[in-house]
């Protein structure tokens, strides 16, 4: 494996192929924990917790859940990205990844059938992106052990991670068109069927090889992943650094995006469209944006080569 890695990309060590694992699992569980909370708050009776009707209203709505759910979702993240990453300063990141992986495995149990209410939903949603809010360690500490002078590489590494991201993620998106869980129905004792478990079985399956078996291994990671930890934070370089600005705004723009681009499947049902030409036309945009995604990539490396 050793030869085969480092013939595929420069200075790639058999530990980066499972932290890249690691990346690619994020997905999958995010993909699993959506469509389990969706089930569960369509499928947990019609009126709203007293507690929750401020945000939601007093009738499960499907696109004010979808709101909700993704902006707990959000606010788990903003919550627990900084937990991770103070945890990197004290506890070996093999440790630390380990435990993120690990944590992930626990989500396989949603996919059978239970009585839900909209509580576990949000709870679900909110305990997932506390989780999964790690997945940029898997980012960052992939480029450990590298040969550090040649930036270029860096670039199609990415590049690679992020096309296999895309991948997974549409065509995920595309089997659940296929198999379109919310068309299974229910009974008044059993809301979730066993045929959405049966159909969600295969992706839970996935979820735990790339999850459990790297989860595992990394507490066997060499050197660095024992020995390193994060630097203090360092805010003071916000100020003399102006791209570190630029950045973050640039990022923050990109995520306000994210809902709202989620809406034309909405857009595209109601014009008519069937589910399996939504497949279909998922499958496409995965290898359209592994494509853009190769493309930007050696662009990135030619500009760090070349100015």
């Amino acid at each position: 494996m050793q030869v085969l890695s480092s013939a595929v990309l420069p200075g790639v060590q058999r530990i980066h192929i499972i932290v890249a694992l690691g990346y690619v699992a994020s997905p999958i569980a995010e993909f699993l924990t959506f469509v389990m909370a969706t089930e569960w708050g369509l499928r947990g009776g019609e009126s709203v917790p007293v507690w929750a009707q401020r945000l939601l209203g007093t009738q499960i709505d499907p696109p004010i859940l979808s709101m909700a759910l993704f902006g707990i979702n959000a606010l788990a993240f903003a919550v627990s990205a900084p937990m991770w990453a103070a945890l990197c300063r004290y506890i070996e990141p093999r440790r630390v990844m380990a435990i993120c992986l690990l944590l992930q495995v626990p989500l396989l149990i949603t996919i059978f059938p239970v009585y839900p209410r909209i509580e576990m939903a949000l709870l679900l949603v909110f305990l997932h992106g506390m989780v999964t809010s790690g997945s940029f360690l898997f980012l960052v500490f992939n480029f450990m052990m590298s040969i550090k002078a040649d930036m270029s590489e860096y670039a199609v590494r990415l590049g690679a991670l992020e096309m296999m991201r895309y991948v997974v993620t549409w065509l995920l998106t595309g089997y659940i068109f296929v198999a379109s869980p919310s068309s299974k129905m229910g009974t008044k004792e059993q809301p979730i069927p066993t045929s959405i478990s049966l159909l969600l079985l295969p992706v839970g399956l996935i979820m735990i090889l790339l999850t459990a078996i790297p989860g595992g291994l990394l507490f066997f990671a060499p050197g660095p992943y024992r020995g390193d930890r994060f630097p203090a934070w360092n805010l003071d370089l916000i100020y003399q650094k102006r791209s570190f600005i630029l950045l973050l705004i640039s990022d923050c723009v990109g995520s306000l995006a994210l809902f709202p681009g989620t809406c034309y499947i909405t857009w595209w049902l109601s014009n008519g469209w069937s589910s399996a030409n939504l497949s279909r036309l998922s499958v496409l945009f995965a290898f359209i944006l592994a494509g853009g995604t190769f493309l930007w990539a050696a662009a990135l490396k030619n500009a760090s080569v070349h100015g």
